[in-house]
């Protein structure tokens, strides 16, 4: 299975198996197009191109829909959708360089799609993406989610903030009463590098605190404060370590080049 087609553990199976039949389909439909294209002197033609975007969008959309049923149900949060739909689209746009990159006369193309440095998606790619139909479909799908969720807030799992400044994650109405009068809202933050959104996401979905993480990765606080929120680099190693504690903590496999993707 491509890596594409890796889920968390609360995604359902029927909704695996929806995606992963799209994606049969998808496939299947991309083949026939490929032996059906015109053969041009300097490569693919752009409606090759074409058909590789919607290879990858296909599956895409399917996952969107599954995925907003979790977020209707209150079992994922919108930020969550948001994160995971964009996740799949750029390990769905990775699979299909290495499984479809090729015309009929075995020439590879749609090579340059993806930042080799650190796994995006490159900007001309990416917006060609934000173009289709499909993309127009995940944002109004999210954006309904997130009204349902203000609604029924506060069953829903939400990064919030008390009045201490500390970021925790509440996920049921007691948690949310359990301090009188704290003040709470919200939590929105823009990060300048995809290593320290990735940090601070994964932080966040472990339930640890700035100080928890220190001690679960032996990290020291500044250095990841400086990581998640100045945009420093980080060596080989010290990602490997981000990595394995993550891994361990969320019961899933986090690599190095998971968390400097974008």
């Amino acid at each position: 299975m491509d890596r594409s087609m890796r889920y968390r553990s609360d995604f359902p199976a029927e909704s695996r198996a929806a995606v992963a039949a799209e994606k049969l389909r998808a496939g299947r439909d991309f083949d026939v197009a490929r032996e059906n294209s015109p053969w041009t002197r300097y490569g693919a033609s752009p409606e090759l191109h074409a058909e590789l975007r919607r290879y990858v969008l296909r599956p895409f959309a399917v996952f969107v829909s599954e995925a907003c049923k979790l977020g209707r149900k209150g079992i994922w949060h919108v930020d969550r959708i948001h994160g995971e739909a964009l996740e799949f689209l750029r390990l769905s746009t990775i699979d299909a360089t290495y499984s479809k990159g090729y015309d009929k006369a075995d020439r590879r193309f749609a090579q340059d799609w993806i930042d080799h440095s650190c796994g995006a998606i490159e900007p001309e790619v990416k917006r060609q993406l934000e173009r289709s139909a499909e993309w127009q479909q995940f944002q109004e799908a999210l954006l309904q989610v997130a009204e349902s969720q203000v609604t029924r807030d506060p069953t829903v799992d939400r990064y919030v903030k008390d009045k201490t400044g500390t970021v925790t994650r509440d996920s049921a109405q007691s948690q949310l009463t359990s301090e009188p009068g704290a003040e709470r809202d919200l939590w929105q933050k823009s990060y300048s590098t995809c290593l320290g959104r990735n940090l601070d996401v994964l932080r966040l979905e472990s339930g640890w605190s700035f100080d928890e993480m220190a001690v679960a990765t032996g990290i020291d606080k500044k250095l990841i404060l400086g990581h998640v929120n100045k945009g420093k680099n980080a060596i080989p190693s010290t990602l490997a370590t981000y990595a394995t504690a993550f891994t361990e903590k969320l019961g899933r496999p986090i690599t190095a080049a998971e968390l400097l993707g974008g």
